[in-house]
Parts: C-alpha cells; structure tokens; sequence
C-alpha cells in the first residue's frame, strides 16, 4: 500500500523541520515594537504546543523552539536551583550529572543567541558552568552561530567566554558605557587558570584579551562587529588577520585605534568586503599593503586627511563602491589637494560616497564654496548617491553648484548635503535658488532625494509657467528658506512638478530657527493641507490596473515592474490582473503598484485565489506590493517562495 503525501511529510525529520521553521521568531532585537514581542511569545508558545502534540513532531518543533533564543534564561531554569532573587539570577545548587545531560541536549539546539543587559546572572552561575565545560573539554553552546551582546558590563566576562564557540559565523559585542570605572569583577585568563578579583580599571586589557580569545576560538567568523566600549588596546588588533573568513568587519569604538600593524592585519583578509575604522592613526609610518583589500565593497573610515592619503594609496581598491570617509581636520582648512590625490586613486566603481568634517568645538572652519569639493571628487564618474555632510564648516552652494552636479553626474539619485543642525552657522548669500532646482531635477531625471541647508525662493514664476515635469522626487528638504513667496505657493509648486513628494518630518528634530528665514516645514504642511482638500474632478472612477498592464502588453520580457501613480489610473488589481500577470510574464521577479491616494478610494477586487493563480503564474515571484486585499480566504495556497510581500 503506497503511502499518502502526508505520510511522506510526517515521516520525513526535514520536511517537517522546514514547516515548523515558518513559525521560526528569529531573536530579540532593540526596535522591536509591542506587536513584534506578543507575537514571538505566541509562536513560541505554539511551538511549544506542536512539540507536545506526538512523538513525530517533538523533535523538529524543539530544533525550531530552541534555534534562537532571547537570553541564556530558558536553557539555564532546566537546572535545579536557578531561580532569580530581587534582579539578578542564581544557581543554589551544584549541577548534577543527569541535569547537565539535559542542558547540553538542548543546548545543541541553539544556533542563535542575545545577552542584553535586561538579564543579570551572577558570577557563581558561568563559574559553575565553566567548571563542567572546562572538566570535559566540550563548549556549551557547540552549534552557536550568531551571538549578539549589547552593552555588557565587566562581571559578565566570564560568561561571554564559554558562549564563545568554534561554530561562531557572527559576532556583534559592546561593553557597557561605565565599564572604564574600577570595577571589582571576576578575571579569568585565557588559558583556563583559576578566577582572580581584581579592582583595577581593566576594560582596555580585558578587551585585548578578549580579541585575543575571539581570533583563537571563532575562527570562521563571517561577521565581527565590535560597536561602542569595546577600547582593545592597539598592538591586540593584529590578532584580527587570524580571522581569515571575515567578509564584514566593523571597529566602532573611537578608543580602539588602528595603526599601521593592524591595518596590514586587516589587509591580509581576502574575503573581506565591508570595513569600518572608527580611529585610524598610521603616525606617519609608511604604509605597505600589497594587494589588500581588493574585494572590498564597502569601507568607512575616520581619520586625518593625510592618513586617509596614505590608506588610499597603499591599498589595491578594484571593487569598492560605497565609501563614507569622516575627515578630521585639525588647522580647520578644507584639504583640497588631499581631496585631489585621493579621489584620482580611488576606482571609478564607487557609486555611493558620503564626505563627513569633524573638526572639534575649538575650531572655526573658514568658510568656502561647494564646487572645490565637487571639482575635486570629478574623477569618480559613477556616483549616484552623494552626501556631505558638514558639520560646523560653512560650505556655500548656489545655482553654479546644483549647474555642476547636473554636469558631472546626471545620473545621480541622491544629493545630501548637510550641516550641524543643533550650531548652525550664520546664513550668507548665495543660496540655491528655486528654479536652480527646478533645472536640476529637469536634467537628472533619475533623481530621488534632494537635502541642502537652504533655498532662496526669490523670484518665483507664476504656477502655470512652471514645467509640469511628473519628476519622480520622493524627498526634498531645506532647513530654511528665504524669499517672499509664502508656504502655500511653494506647496503649489511643488505638487504641479514633483507629484511624488513625500511630506514627513520629526517635531523633536526640527533645525534651530535662523534670523531672516522660514523653516520649511511650514512648507510640508502646506502641502499636506492642499492633497487632503484636493478632490477627485471628472470621471473619478478608478480604472482597473488591467488597463495599465494592456499597454505594457508589448514587452514580452520584464523581469521587475514598478507602477506609481494616481489611483484613479491604477487603482486597483483583480483576480483577471493576476493571471494575466502570469501568461504575459511568467519570469517576473518583483511587481509593485504604488498610488499616492488612500485605499477606501477605489474598491477591493484582489482575493487570495488571484494570488495563487499568480504564483502558479509566475513561479520566479519574489517581491509583491499591492495597494489593497479584499478578502482572507482560509485553505487557499500562498506565495511561498516570496521573501516580501506588502498589502
């Protein structure tokens, strides 16, 4: 008798393994909001459930329960005598055999793990599991492959230790903000020596030992982020080049300084595409590299322009494309002729660069012209999305600089550039002016994000000479503006040319006021107001996006589609849209209809069935946006080989 396909399932581990991994919660994470946290208690709670079901179903559902976990909590209560007093837990009791068999089981099963400082265990509880793992030679978490620890204090040391596993892929660690202070704490050495209290200010060393362990034990890693307070001293980040697996490497603390050793280190990690320096310090020793870094995609550095001169010019950049360099000048002069140099070496992949000033509150920049920068990054022909950011410097910018970027680079889609918006300094002509603007957007077609200090309004033509130009800019802002025009002429204009805008700000954020100007989200309520008041004239009635798809009929081969709009051109799908979706372009890969007008404007048509009769349609699907879903139909196939959906 041939067995039925739900037999095959609930005989085969995997297949069931890869269902109940569809209730997979992943692990706790900082933005989580509310709705995030109730529903990982209910899959866990579901899982929980599954697992007691039967026999079949217990050992796949706990491999998904256990796979990441929130805090060491839920393994350790399988010990007798762990319990919390006021807000820290212990461990009363000594492990016994039987008990720690248990632990390990499951222990096995965790392949992802956060330690938050939500969660205080003390000393006697990693003291006591460090016995048994050092005793028998084995780790704790053997399978571990993502660790994430925020903000741990001192004391906790002993226990990020025997976390640590050779099956670790991705590292992401802090120390606490007052771990600097003399703390007494717990020490325990590499090698496994006996624990020592100590009340010296440890933090530096401790961390250098701790890279040490890392390099030593973790040797596959893919991913080692090492954020805020984590200050290794210099001559322990050598040990970084031992971790020969690395793709992304980010040193965030500003104590943790990178020399000339460490950066060759770093250097010898062929694999290693992303990297951030927070503090690199070359003290002008030569700098040799070889052919280091040449998989590099992405690197962010802060340091003096001559060390980033230097960086540039002994490494062997072939496939960078994003670069964020912060600059710190110490004389408070714009280094131009490092600018110049440094921009010629660097290759022509790069398509994102973000130039960013620190030049410390007792320094006063001088103030100069935007186009010295602009001139000198020319070199870079590809970039697509540029940032500079100012900081205290006064960099001045009109129409000859917005006239240049649409020279160099009309193909960009970003163009940020901003200043310190808590100690702004004075406003001075010239400004950028609006119909400077309005021929930037006219030549770079392709345009997304525009952000500048201010805008001169002076000057501003009557509505109906303005181009109508259905420029697809989402997000324009200027801190300031200057010029009689008032807010609702502005709005006005802004909606005849760019339909697209999106109008969003932050109250909390808002740039400080400037004598002379008018802060320009006066602007964006403007805007606000005038789409609300706007009502539909004509035939309002929305059309289906079938007549949208009849006129894409004729291109026999799109892999992505993307429909923006008014609602009453594409207002909304039917199941009839979905299958001609499938017979017109059977390998689409993404489909996305965006409408500026609110859903309850047009009716619902598209049910879950169309849905399917897409997916059987289009089995290459991997990301649909749909403006509105009718109905929830119970028992009707889904998408599942969709990364996103959004409804």
């Amino acid at each position: 008798m041939s067995e039925s396909p739900v037999q095959k399932v609930l005989l085969c581990h995997e297949l069931l393994e890869g269902i109940f991994r569809q209730m997979s919660t992943g692990m706790v994470h900082p933005d989580d909001k509310p709705e995030d946290i109730r529903d990982r208690v209910e899959l866990r709670r579901t899982l929980a459930c599954s697992a007691r079901v039967c026999q079949i179903f217990y050992e796949p559902a706990l491999n998904v329960l256990w796979c990441a976990l929130d805090n060491l909590v839920p393994l350790l209560r399988l010990l007798p005598g762990f319990e919390k007093r006021e807000s820290t837990y212990l461990l009363d009791n000594s492990i016994a055999d039987q008990d720690w068999l248990r632990l390990q089981h499951h222990a096995s099963r965790i392949r992802g793990l956060c330690h938050y400082p939500c969660v205080s265990l003390h000393p006697s509880v990693w003291l006591a599991l460090m016995a048994r793992t050092q005793s028998q030679g084995i780790r704790l978490l053997p399978r571990l492959m993502v660790l994430d620890v925020d903000d741990m204090p001192l004391s906790d040391l002993g226990l990020l230790s025997i976390m640590l596993s050779p099956s670790l892929l991705e590292l992401y660690i802090s120390f606490h903000s007052d771990a600097t202070q003399t703390t007494s704490l717990v020490v325990v050495s590499i090698d496994g020596g006996q624990p020592a209290e100590s009340q010296r200010p440890l933090l530096p060393p401790m961390a250098g030992m701790l890279l040490e362990t890392i390099a030593a034990t973790a040797s596959d890693l893919t991913i080692c982020y090492m954020d805020e307070h984590f200050p290794a001293p210099r001559q322990h980040l050598s040990s970084l080049g031992r971790l020969t697996k690395l793709k992304e490497l980010k040193l965030y603390d500003p104590e943790m300084t990178v020399d000339a050793d460490a950066l060759r280190a770093i250097s010898s990690l062929q694999q290693l595409q992303t990297l951030s320096i927070e503090d690199l310090r070359l003290d002008g020793k030569p700098l040799e590299l070889e052919d280091g870094y040449q998989a590099l995609h992405t690197l962010y550095v802060h340091a003096n322009p001559d060390d980033l001169l230097s960086l540039v010019r002994a490494s062997r950049f072939t496939a960078l494309k994003d670069v964020d360099f912060m600059i710190h000048c110490d004389d408070g002069k714009l280094p131009v002729d490092h600018f110049e140099h440094m921009f010629a070496l660097l290759p022509i992949t790069i398509y994102k660069i973000r130039l960013g000033f620190c030049d410390g509150p007792s320094t006063l920049p001088p103030a100069g012209p935007l186009a010295d920068l602009l001139s000198s990054l020319q070199p870079l022909q590809g970039i697509r999305d540029l940032t500079i950011d100012t900081g205290a410097r006064r960099l001045t910018g009109c129409d000859n600089e917005l006239k240049m970027l649409a020279d160099k680079w009309p193909g960009i889609r970003k163009f940020i550039f901003a200043d310190d918006r808590e100690h702004p300094r004075a406003l001075s002509d010239p400004h950028p002016t609006f119909l400077g603007l309005v021929d930037l957007a006219t030549r770079c077609r392709s345009l997304d994000t525009v952000s500048m200090p201010s805008i001169d309004t002076a000057g501003l033509p009557p509505l109906e000479q303005l181009p109508v130009l259905r420029h697809p800019l989402r997000w324009l802002e200027f801190n300031h503006y200057v010029g009689d025009a008032s807010a609702e002429e502005l709005a006005d204009a802004l909606d005849r040319m760019f339909p697209s805008l999106e109008f969003k700000y932050n109250v909390k954020s808002l740039p400080t006021p400037q004598e002379g100007t008018k802060p320009w989200h006066k602007i964006w309520d403007a805007l606000q107001s005038r789409r609300k008041a706007v009502q539909p004239v004509g035939d309002s009635s929305p059309k289906p996006l079938g007549d949208v798809l009849e006129l894409l009929r004729r291109f026999r081969d799109l892999l992505h589609v993307l429909i923006m709009g008014n609602a009453r051109v594409a207002g909304y799908a039917t199941d009839a849209d979905m299958q001609t979706l499938g017979g017109l372009w059977p390998r689409l890969h993404s489909f996305q209809v965006s409408t500026r007008h609110p859903s309850h404007l047009f009716p619902c048509k598209l049910t879950f069935s169309g849905l399917a009769e897409l997916a059987r349609g289009c089995p290459e699907l991997e990301s649909l946006s749909m403006p509105l879903l009718a109905t929830v139909e119970l028992g009707v196939p889904g998408l599942p080989q969709l990364r996103r959906t959004a409804s």
